[in-house]
């Protein structure tokens, strides 16, 4: 039997560890039921889904893992570099969508959070993101 006392010891690291990693199991079940249900569809649905976002089947299935989430970093990125993603996405959604499939994609989100939370983005993108180029066609317009 556990004392008393030893019952509502709390053990706040521990805790927010679990938490996190309670939160992280949640949201890979939920990649993982996307990419299963789009699995479901068949392979001829699957490519016409792909088409319409106009991407390969393979693609799709990648970002359907990747989750709701996978871009989240562009528009931080984009009004960090003076750019405003609503103008864009009005103006010029298949770029806006093909700049959202790009970086959703990307392996290199740790890198591009850490230096849009440190403010070093706008000095450092080049480094890492596979939009520079055409976020620096936007910058220049």
């Amino acid at each position: 039997m556990i004392p008393a006392s030893a019952q509502n010891t709390h053990y706040p690291l521990v805790e927010s560890a679990i938490d996190k990693i309670v939160h992280w199991l949640h949201q890979h079940a939920k990649h993982e039921a996307a990419q299963m249900e789009l699995a479901s569809c068949g392979c001829e649905e699957v490519a016409r889904i792909a088409h319409d976002f106009g991407l390969s089947s393979g693609e799709l299935m990648d970002a359907a893992g990747r989750g709701p989430h996978a871009a989240d970093e562009l528009p931080r990125m984009m009004a960090t570099l003076g750019i405003d993603p609503a103008y864009i996405d009005k103006k010029h959604p298949a770029l806006m969508r093909d700049l959202q499939r790009v970086c959703g994609m990307c392996k290199s989100k740790t890198e591009c959070d850490n230096d849009l939370a440190a403010g070093q983005a706008a000095a450092h993108y080049h480094e890492y993101c596979v939009n520079a180029e055409t976020l620096d066609d936007l910058k220049n317009r």
